[in-house]
This record gives C-alpha cells, sequence and structure tokens, in this order.
C-alpha cells in the first residue's frame, strides 16, 4: 500500500518538486507502453533490473505499473509539477482503454464504493478545475484565516452571494445569518476610499503615503503633540534628503516666510538663483558680516536659563552681543580669561566712543554706523602705545601686546578680507550662505566664520521672526562645540517668534562620539517633525533608542528606497513618497537633490 506521493516526485522546503532520478523511472514506463509493452512486461523487466519502486522496493506487480500510468498528477496540477506531457498522458489513456475494450473487461460494481457521484463530473466553469481542487484550495485558506486568529463562516457553493454581499454596492443577501454589530468607528474605517494621508488646512504638497493619498503639510500647525516647527531630516547618502530640503524651502518661501540657509556642498545656489535669492560664498570676500554690528540672541534673554550661552541670558541687545563676541574671539584664537576680559573692556570703550549702548535705538542705525574689526585694533593699539605704567591700570601692556599679535591677521591681516568690513548682505529673503571653501580653511578661521553667520541667523530668526534656517550636512560642523550649543538653543526659542529650524545630516554613529553625545541628543529630541531615510549600515538598536522608533516604524526604512522615509510628527506616522510638482522640481537645478 502507497502512503506518501507518487514516484517521481519529492518533497523540498514544503513544496512537490520533480526528483530527477525516479523521474525516469515513471517516464521509461509511459515509454515502454507505448511501444506495445503489457504491463506484466513491464513490471518484470523492472523487478529484474531490480528498481525501486514508491515504497522502495524492488517487487513490482503489474497493478502498480497500471496506477502510475493511469495517475493524472504526472500531467500536472496545482501541486504536482508536470512530469509527463499532457499529449503522451492523453495517448496512453486512448491505449489503455483499447486494451481494455479488446479484453472485454467492464467496471466492477464494488470499484465504485468510495467515490463519490460526481466525481469527475464536476469542473470549474471559470478556470476548468475540479471541485476536489477547490476543496484543497478553501483548506488552505482556512488555514491561513485560522492561523491569523480569525473567525470563519462557510459558504459552500455560495461564495458568488457572498461577494455580492461585501461589495461596494452590495446588499444583504444572508438576512441575519452572518451579522454582527460593528463600533461606528469600524464602520466608517469601511469606507472605500480611506486612505492613511494627511491634509493639513494650510499645508503644501510633500508627497503621499505608499500606501495612501497625498501628504499636506503646515509645518506651523500647534496642537498636543505638535510644540514646534523644527524640522530633522536623517539618511544615508543619495536617499533623496537635499531633494526634500529644497522642497520643503519652496514650500516656505511660498508661505511667506523668509529662509537662510548653510550650504557646505554649493547645492543650493542654483535654487537660489532661479527663486531671486542671494547666495553668498563666504570664502570669497565679496559679502561680509561685521562681527562687531550688534545682533539678537534672544529677544528678552531670561537670566534664569542657566543651560544656555551667555548670549541668551542677556537682556539688551548691546549686552547679548559683547558676550557673543567673547566667544567668538575665543572660536578664532585661544585666548585665556584674562585676554577676553581685556577685549571686552575695549569693546566698550569701542562702543561708547560711538555713542552706542544699551539705550540706544538700533533700528534706527544703519550698517555703515557701526564700528568695524580695524576700528578695534585702532583702539587696542592706541592703548598699547599709550599705555603708561605709572598710572592705575587693569591691564597689562604684555596682554595688549598679546591681543594685538592674535587679531592682527583678522583685523588687517590675510584674513581681514573675511571679516574686516560692514555687512553687504542685501536684506533678502532667500540667502544662502556657500560654505565648501571654509570646511578646508584653518580651524580658527573656520569656527569663527560659522559663528559669524550663526550670529546672522539668530537675529533674523529671534529678532526679525518668521524665518527659517536650514543646515545641511550638520555633522561637518561637529568640531566646533559652542556653535552647536548656540544652534540647539536657538531651536528651543524659535518657536516664539514663528521660525523654525531645519537640520539635515548623514549618519547617527557621527553624533555618538564621546563629549559630543551630551551636546546632540537634545538636536534629535527638539523637532517636532523627522523624515527619517535609510540610513545605511547602522546598529539598528542603537538607532531605534536614538530616534525613539518602534521596531515595525524601523522596518519600514531598513532597507534603501531612494525617496521614500518614515515622516514622525507628533503621534502620527506616513511611509511618505517624496515628490515635488514639476514647476517646483525645475527650479532645483542640477546640483544635489534633483
Amino acid at each position: 500500500m502507497q502512503t506518501h506521493m507518487p514516484i517521481g516526485y519529492k518533497m523540498v522546503n514544503g513544496k512537490i518538486q520533480i526528483d530527477k532520478e525516479k523521474s525516469k523511472i515513471v517516464k521509461k514506463i509511459y515509454s515502454e507502453y507505448l511501444k506495445g509493452k503489457s504491463l506484466v512486461a513491464i513490471a518484470k523487466a523492472l523487478s529484474e533490473k531490480e528498481v525501486p519502486n514508491a515504497n522502495n522496493k524492488t517487487n513490482w506487480t503489474h497493478s502498480a505499473v497500471g496506477r502510475i500510468l493511469d495517475n493524472t498528477k504526472y500531467k500536472g496540477d496545482e501541486f504536482y509539477p508536470e512530469l509527463i506531457d499532457k499529449a503522451i498522458f492523453d495517448e496512453v489513456q486512448v491505449k489503455r482503454k483499447q486494451t481494455e475494450n479488446q479484453l472485454g473487461r467492464t467496471t466492477q460494481p464494488n470499484s465504485m464504493k468510495n467515490r463519490s457521484l460526481f466525481s469527475n463530473k464536476i469542473y470549474c466553469g471559470e478556470c476548468g478545475e475540479p471541485y476536489d481542487n477547490l476543496k484543497l484550495l478553501q483548506t488552505d485558506v482556512l488555514t491561513e484565516l485560522i492561523r491569523s486568529k480569525l473567525n470563519v463562516d462557510r459558504l459552500l457553493l455560495r461564495q458568488q452571494q457572498g461577494f455580492f454581499c461585501v461589495g461596494p454596492s452590495g446588499r444583504n443577501i444572508f438576512a441575519s445569518q452572518f451579522e454582527r454589530v460593528l463600533p461606528a468607528s469600524s464602520v466608517a474605517n469601511l469606507y472605500p476610499f480611506n486612505y492613511s494621508g494627511k491634509t493639513d488646512s494650510n499645508g503644501f504638497y510633500l508627497g503621499r503615503d505608499k500606501f495612501g493619498s497625498n501628504i499636506l503639510v503646515d509645518f506651523d500647525k500647534r496642537d498636543d503633540g505638535k510644540t514646534n516647527p523644527c524640522i530633522l531630516i536623517l539618511g544615508n547618502s543619495g536617499q533623496g534628503k537635499s531633494y526634500l530640503l529644497k522642497l520643503i524651502l519652496c514650500n516656505i518661501l511660498e508661505s511667506g516666510k523668509s529662509v537662510i540657509c548653510l550650504d557646505p556642498e554649493h547645492e543650493f545656489g542654483e535654487l537660489a538663483e532661479n527663486l531671486g535669492g542671494c547666495f553668498v560664498d563666504l570664502m570669497s570676500g565679496q559679502y561680509m558680516i561685521n562681527p562687531l554690528e550688534p545682533k539678537s540672541w534672544d529677544d528678552g534673554g531670561s537670566p534664569q536659563d542657566k543651560d544656555a550661552p551667555i548670549a541668551f541670558r542677556q537682556a539688551t541687545k548691546l549686552s547679548q552681543h559683547i558676550s557673543f563676541l567673547k566667544d567668538f574671539f575665543r572660536c578664532y584664537k585661544d585666548f585665556d580669561d584674562r585676554h577676553i576680559d581685556v577685549i571686552e573692556i575695549m569693546l566698550g570703550i569701542l562702543y561708547s566712543n560711538l555713542n552706542i549702548s544699551d539705550s540706544t535705538d538700533f533700528a534706527s542705525l544703519e550698517s555703515k554706523d557701526y564700528p568695524i574689526l580695524s576700528d578695534l585694533y585702532a583702539l587696542i593699539e592706541k592703548e598699547y602705545k599709550d599705555y603708561d605704567k605709572e598710572k592705575y591700570q587693569l591691564y597689562t601692556a604684555e596682554l595688549l601686546q598679546e591681543i594685538l599679535l592674535g587679531l592682527h591677521s583678522m583685523c588687517k591681516g590675510a584674513e581681514s578680507k573675511f571679516f574686516n568690513g560692514h555687512t553687504n548682505i542685501t536684506s533678502n529673503r532667500f540667502i544662502v550662505f556657500g560654505v565648501k571653501g571654509l570646511l578646508n580653511a584653518s580651524k580658527n578661521v573656520k569656527n569663527a566664520l560659522l559663528f559669524n553667520v550663526l550670529s546672522f541667523m539668530s537675529d533674523k530668526l529671534l529678532t526679525e521672526g518668521h524665518t527659517a534656517a536650514a543646515i545641511d550636512e550638520l555633522y561637518l560642523f561637529l568640531t566646533n562645540m559652542t556653535a552647536i550649543e548656540y544652534i540647539r538653543n536657538f531651536m528651543k526659542r524659535v518657536r516664539k517668534k514663528e521660525s523654525s529650524v531645519i537640520l539635515s545630516s548623514q549618519n547617527l554613529e557621527d553624533f555618538n562620539i564621546e563629549g559630543i553625545r551630551e551636546m546632540t541628543k537634545p538636536l534629535f529630541s527638539i523637532p517636532t517633525h523627522h523624515f527619517l531615510f535609510n540610513a545605511g549600515a547602522v546598529d539598528a538598536k542603537f538607532y531605534m533608542d536614538t530616534l525613539q522608533l518602534e521596531e515595525s516604524e524601523y522596518n519600514l526604512i531598513k532597507f534603501p528606497q531612494r525617496g521614500i522615509c518614515l515622516y514622525k510628527c507628533g503621534n502620527e506616522r506616513y511611509n511618505l513618497v517624496v515628490h515635488a510638482p514639476t514647476y517646483k522640481e525645475k527650479l532645483f537645478g542640477k546640483a544635489g537633490g534633483r
């Protein structure tokens, strides 16, 4: 008695496949039979050659050969691959029928006792498959449903009525037989056009949900889960970060706000030109930000905020700026506290000589009304030359000499073209600071210029307001921890002035270095809006812990998908396919993010 699958097949990983060796036996039997050999002769030849049968025995019988010739599975069905060509199988069946007629054989009554009345008589009108195959399919579906913990109501031969019931325009054909009580929320979810999507009333188009509808976002919208308009964009190189950032900047400009962008790769120059903005190459010396022109770091600073830099805790504009200048000069040269204290005294004298104080109406002054670094140098030099040892002095001539030596290049030497001059950046709604060459400059020039740009950004964000500051490739600036501290602190304050900060960067591991980790953690927790692309080769647990992701959320971006990211905003999650309208895409230019 055969208790397994027919000879010629084998099971591999849960699927039935053809056994190359034993399939030769089956093909040989069909071939010999068509050549005219009888079942007895074929069985005798196989036994003599000790060929194993389906039960791995060598005693073949003519009935075993007959069963192989009659087995319809050899011509293939939905479970068994085709082993015998259908034409050959049909030819064998015709020959078998002719042989039976010649021998005068008839079907015995007891041969039908275990067979259904409808065997080999009912077929599907669509696919032509036997009714037995339908039952096998029903069993497979039932198994999957039970595995998914779903209850099943059998609709034997009533599938058509069931289809009419669940269709969008269906009706209840089964009356109360299968009725269920559904909550109102579940009924609402049955609506045919219910997709995952986001449609803020004043939102701009960012793309669509991968399995839903459009994503229209208003970054300024506030609710319990969205407390600020700040944005974080993270992802591996080439995943579409710059493309998304350019689209967001276009939308922000369209909303009526101003934009300032820090561009370390010169990818946003064409966008600025196409939108009538101003591209400022800081290393060219054409444009200047006067470090001595007072700028606000916080409108009405709070002395109680002990975690913020001193510039953020001063109450007046001049006090804030002098506190900033102390950090600025410390970044440029490693002056100690004594040098910084003397510079502070000199700055006080310089501003006093020009009648600039905490009570000055700064709105009435223009850029040319402020002192420049050469004025400060001239004042210190005069103090040094006129130094009188006989008089009581708070500082020594040696201190003044060391300060003059340290500031000479910035004020009068080779590096003065970057710092010494009045601010000449035109008032513009879209300013891009190109800092590509800056990254290759000396450390002191790079730190001082970056700090100077941040002062300009802070003034626009916290004084004028309604401004978005975008910092691309943030990881390139991690060596300047003072700058990171300032970025972190004006991120906390921008929402009060309807401003926002957009940070874009690559590898998360760059922010996990000892000494940097504590400063950069808030950069990931403050922004309400997170756009997370595939991170490349990264420790999944570290990535999920740092960004507070569920495993199911991480799996959405586990593999590279250009232009597709996980968008988090408050408690909402979207699998965003970023897409810019054609007319906006043409503005992006040919640099990165196209």
